[in-house]
């Protein structure tokens, strides 16, 4: 069995030694992957009444592939996971790239968890309606691999790939490697 441990997105504020420090324990404790969540813009509580999402606009998220490019400095051995990466507001070409980037620095750790997402809030952020973004992501088939991206694996199919090494995301249309399969 691997055990993982969650990254503390909302406690660990913008101090680059205070998130160094806590991957460097991570891995130091044996931990197998650390697990970052996905949230685009909290909240605003003010305009939003009701709201019980259990983060806001004053609550730090750091973004999972910058985030990922600066652990795989000050890491070894540790898998980079996401959890969930909310697809369906993201263009999915850039994902795939920006995926294979921090695969790449990072030595092959990245494993990705996608998802449509559950918080309107976001969505209306980014100008698209919730049912909308949604629906979008599910008809191009992005948020479980996309058929409109190549899949052959070759190093061309990503232009961050290097030599025979697959990217995240054509491994994972071939259900190698992490936890995204084809439908």
């Amino acid at each position: 069995m691997k055990v993982g441990v969650v990254f503390p997105q909302t406690e660990i504020g913008a101090d680059p030694v205070a998130v160094r420090d806590y991957a460097q324990a991570a891995e130091d404790l044996g931990y197998a992957h650390l697990i970052v969540f996905d949230h685009v813009i909290g909240a605003d509580a003010e305009k939003h009444e009701g709201w019980t999402g259990g983060y806001t606009t004053k609550d730090m998220f750091h973004e999972p592939f910058v985030l990922f490019g600066y652990m795989a400095a000050i890491t070894k051995r540790m898998e980079l996971v996401t959890a969930v990466l909310i697809l369906g507001q993201r263009q999915t070409a850039l994902v795939a790239k920006q995926a294979a980037e921090a695969d790449v620095l990072s030595g092959g750790r990245v494993r990705l968890g996608i998802g449509v997402g559950w918080n309107h809030v976001e969505y209306e952020a980014l100008g698209e309606s919730f049912q909308t973004g949604r629906i979008h992501c599910l008809q191009r088939r992005s948020c479980g691999g996309s058929a409109a991206l190549p899949t052959d694996g070759s190093p061309s199919s990503s232009p961050t790939t290097r030599g025979e090494r697959p990217s995240p995301r054509s491994r994972a249309m071939h259900g190698k490697r992490g936890a995204i399969h084809t439908p």
